[in-house]
């Protein structure tokens, strides 16, 4: 995938060399794991809409995609539904680094389609730097975005639903879970996952409906994964 450097590691690798994997006695899934570019910038456009403007700004957000596939330095760039919650719609972006980003910004496409979007919606903004795995304080609250792909997302999303909606309502330390399906690109995936710490996220990674989850969706899910890892503020 365009952009991403080819650095594979297993999952345990990825979530901080966390021990839990193995103490847990659970089998750790078979996935390739492709890290971000360090020092690459993303951002993560979460649009609050209702039913009677989503077709409208899903309609913005597709041409603001196409006028900036020519920009220099965009490296993804797409419009994704949540799979839980029909009244959000996430504009994701990641570039080459912030020169390249503030280019797009004052660029007349973006400075003439998104004042539309934001009479239409609610949006919430958030521009990160991808970040390495040694420089993530994992005591504080930090995000990742994890870009896959399915062959049947139909049958992947029936699964996980429900987990990821479990997640948000009773996993300790969890601030935002949640799948997001391309309106662009079919079987493209981003789940989109903030904790608080560090310890949050064993506990997510050694909970029942996880692990219950893993096994159901096993095979459903491309085996490499595009992995972006980014400290909130």
């Amino acid at each position: 995938m365009k952009g991403f450097v080819g650095i594979l590691v297993t999952v345990c690798t990825f979530f901080f060399t966390m021990t839990s994997c193995k103490d847990s006695g659970n089998e750790v899934p078979d996935v390739d794991v492709v890290l971000a570019k360090e020092g690459n910038i993303r951002f993560n456009g979460m649009m609050t809409v209702d039913a009677a403007n989503r077709a409208e700004v899903i309609a913005l957000s597709k041409q603001l995609i196409e006028e900036t596939k020519l920009e220099e330095g965009v490296i993804d760039y797409d419009v994704m539904a949540s799979v839980t919650r029909p009244n959000k719609v996430l504009l994701y972006q990641t570039w080459e680094n912030e020169e390249c980003f503030k280019r797009h910004r004052a660029s007349k496409h973006v400075t003439t389609i998104i004042p539309k979007v934001m009479e239409l919606c609610q949006v919430d903004g958030r521009t990160f730097t991808i970040k390495g795995n040694q420089e993530i304080d994992g005591e504080k609250p930090f995000r990742f975005n994890v870009l896959m792909t399915s062959e049947t997302p139909e049958r992947y999303i029936n699964i996980v639903e429900d987990v990821i909606v479990g997640t948000r309502e009773k996993d300790e330390g969890v601030i935002e879970y949640d799948l997001f399906e391309s309106l662009t690109t079919p079987g493209s995936l981003l789940l989109l996952e903030v904790w608080k710490n560090k310890i949050s996220l064993v506990g997510h990674l050694n909970s029942s409906h996880f692990i219950k989850a893993r096994k159901k969706t096993k095979g459903l899910l491309d085996k490499t994964q595009f992995i972006a890892r980014m400290q909130e503020e």
